[in-house]
């Protein structure tokens, strides 16, 4: 790590101390401190720092902190956060002592539950962190050709992960006929908040992540899905579509784009457009002909009325599953994602063309077709079909 520059760091310092610090022939006695005992330097590095972290996006500096302070957690309780992160201008140790601690966190995280993707992850974070924060580059950079040490390891051990297996469970796909018999007689509370999330991500390919909670920071309506962000036209009681503008997403952390590509679905009774209206008539208390002011709080509430989280969406869907008949096994397979792959796989099914499917999912590439599923009776009658 760069030492701070004492006063005797500078070449022919008092001279260019002075002309550094003086403006028409005063000079700034506090400029002149700061720079005669270091302090300067310090200042400014950490100056440039905020500066980096402040073109990062919330979200990326949010993951950049928390894999820092997970990292410094593990460093701690081994003992070793002073050896890699020394106070006072002490050495730091070498770089191939820094690749094998980050090797070994990388394999702890695996242990813990992480996929060897999301930990790579991770340290591609720690070290950008220590680059941009800390002006220091931490562990071996690799290069062109041939990646860190670090990074080499995780590669190879995809696929022996715990979440890596977990993943494994190619997820099944939920057909509207499947969120009817869920939903059932669903009585008026905040329950049905779930109901409807899952039926406006089947019809909108939504990721359940852009409608819901996906962590415990507070809700932020910029980036968040709040009730500010749903247009009912023509109006609230007459309208024939909605008009649904989210946040943050996978593809847009800022927020920004997806604005701009607004998703519109169906009004009607039975639709889940209808669906979401009568969720924000009976939470608003509204009569017909009554026009709702729709507020900067989460669209999808919980039963305290905080921002709905995303595992409790998928309780919701497994839980009712199970309860309609389907093995212990079967539940295992359907995610949050399974609305999103059952409104892309609809589409698919009914001959829509792949633009229309990329366009309403958000697809820039052919990634969309990993969410297609093709059912065994659909293979038969193919089958029977080339016999003919």
């Amino acid at each position: 790590m760069e030492q701070p520059m004492g006063h005797g760091s500078f070449p022919n310092n008092d001279k260019d101390i002075i002309k550094a610090c003086s403006f028409k022939g005063a000079v700034d006695p506090r400029l002149r401190s700061a720079m005669e005992s270091g302090s300067i330097v310090e200042d400014t590095r950490t100056m440039a720092a905020r500066d980096v972290m402040r073109q990062w996006s919330s979200r990326t500096r949010d993951a950049k902190t928390k894999a820092v302070e997970t990292f410094r957690a593990y460093l701690r309780a081994t003992n070793r956060d002073n050896v890699f992160f020394p106070a006072n201008g002490q050495q730091a140790c070498s770089k191939e002592n820094e690749e094998g601690v980050l090797c070994e966190f990388g394999v702890m995280r695996m242990m813990a539950g992480n996929s060897a993707d999301a930990v790579l992850s991770m340290i591609s974070h720690i070290r950008t962190w220590c680059y941009a924060v800390l002006n220091r580059v931490f562990g071996n950079k690799g290069s062109l050709t041939q990646r860190p040490y670090t990074s080499q390891v995780l590669k190879g051990m995809r696929g022996y992960g715990v979440k890596d297996i977990k993943m494994e469970i190619k997820r099944s796909a939920l057909s509207w006929e499947e969120i009817i018999m869920i939903k059932g007689d669903e009585p008026d509370s905040n329950r049905s908040n779930s109901i409807v999330a899952v039926a406006v991500a089947f019809a909108g390919l939504f990721r359940m992540g852009e409608l819901t909670s996906t962590s415990r920071a507070t809700f932020d309506s910029v980036r968040g899905l709040c009730e500010g962000n749903v247009y009912f036209a023509p109006s609230f009681w007459t309208a024939t579509q909605v008009t649904i503008r989210v946040g943050a997403s996978k593809a847009d952390q800022n927020g920004t784009g997806d604005r701009d590509k607004s998703k519109i679905i169906l009004v009607g009774a039975g639709l889940p457009g209808g669906w979401l209206r009568d969720l924000l008539a009976r939470r608003h208390g509204l009569g017909v002909g009554q026009e709702p002011i729709l507020r900067a709080s989460p669209l999808f509430l919980n039963e305290r009325g905080a921002h709905l989280a995303q595992d409790v969406v998928l309780r919701y869907i497994r839980s009712n599953l199970k309860r309609c008949g389907y093995s212990a096994e079967q539940v295992l397979t359907y995610g949050t994602h399974s609305a999103r792959i059952g409104g892309a796989t609809k589409l698919h099914q009914m001959g829509v063309s792949s633009e229309v499917i990329k366009a309403m999912g958000g697809w820039s590439s052919d990634a969309w077709k990993t969410y297609i599923r093709i059912r065994r009776q659909e293979l038969l009658q193919i089958s029977k079909t080339m016999c003919l």
